[in-house]
């Protein structure tokens, strides 16, 4: 501002321009600061509902698990001849339940 009679009042404009820059730049700053932590909140969102997700598969596992343990160990009690992994992996595989429903209508 010094310099305005100097320069006839160019300074001051040289000035204005300089802090509407500036200005500029720090709304731009806080506009990305903002968007980054929204993106951020997005994402870990997203990763809390895979979480979620994978919580319930891993419950509804143990459950069928536990229920494919019941199914062994009932069959083997009636077949003792029976392996208990190997009538898991039987139930395991689709094409042997036909052969292990044949084993337990049988006895």
């Amino acid at each position: 501002l010094g310099l305005t009679p100097v320069t006839l009042g160019g300074s001051i404009a040289i000035s204005v321009v300089g802090g509407s820059i500036a200005l500029a730049g720090g709304a731009a700053s806080v506009s990305a600061t903002v968007f980054n932590k929204i993106k951020s909140k997005s994402k870990l969102r997203k990763v809390q509902d895979i979480f979620e997700v994978d919580q319930q598969l891993c419950q509804i596992i143990e459950i069928l698990e536990e229920n494919l343990q019941i199914i062994a160990e009932d069959i083997q009690r009636d077949h003792p001849d029976k392996d208990e992994k190997d009538i898991i992996v039987a139930l395991l595989h689709g094409s042997k339940i036909v052969q292990i429903t044949s084993i337990v209508t049988k006895g």
